[in-house]
């Protein structure tokens, strides 16, 4: 924590995440939240919050702890449903992970207070390498196609959620 707020202190923002859907107990998840809160009430760094589904199926601690399969799609709902309630108004945005649901599914926590699907990607290994089946690439169009399909406004914008070109969407 000391290193997240001397960057923060020193101007250099950053991105908040947790991975979840092993073997974390409530009490850790909560605890987590509580820290990235805290965080976040004393320097205003983060940027955003990334909650992250665990994908298990070539990991070490999927192997160790015999976890075969991601969290339920209901749990994952819950997730970032709770992500958006406890977080707020601390953060401003949570982001859905598309790499990690997929694209109909990241879509869908958009109904559950995720303001940002994130962005491109030209190749994705860390998902991948873990067995995932998502994030090897996603063209700008189609994120904006699937957005106007759902019924919400794409906005492009850059890491620090400015709008590069105010008068364009």
């Amino acid at each position: 924590m000391e290193i997240i707020k001397t960057a923060h202190f020193l101007g250099l923002p950053s991105t908040a995440t947790i991975l979840f859907g092993h073997i974390e107990s409530p009490t850790d998840v909560l605890e987590h939240l509580d820290l990235l809160r805290e965080v976040q009430k004393e320097t205003g760094g983060f940027t955003e919050f990334i909650p992250l589904p665990f994908i298990p199926y070539r990991t070490r601690l999927g192997h160790d702890f015999y976890l075969s399969k991601t969290a339920s799609w209901l749990r994952i709902k819950r997730f970032y449903a709770l992500a958006r309630a406890y977080l707020f108004p601390t953060f401003k945005n949570i982001q859905t992970s598309w790499v990690k649901l997929g694209v109909d599914r990241a879509v869908q926590t958009l109904e559950l207070g995720v303001n940002d699907f994130g962005g491109t990607l030209i190749e994705e290994n860390i998902t991948r390498s873990a067995g995932g089946h998502f994030g090897e690439y996603l063209s700008e169009e189609e994120i904006r196609l699937r957005l106007l399909q759902a019924g919400k406004v794409p906005v492009q914008r850059d890491t620090l959620y400015r709008l590069p070109n105010p008068g364009a969407l």
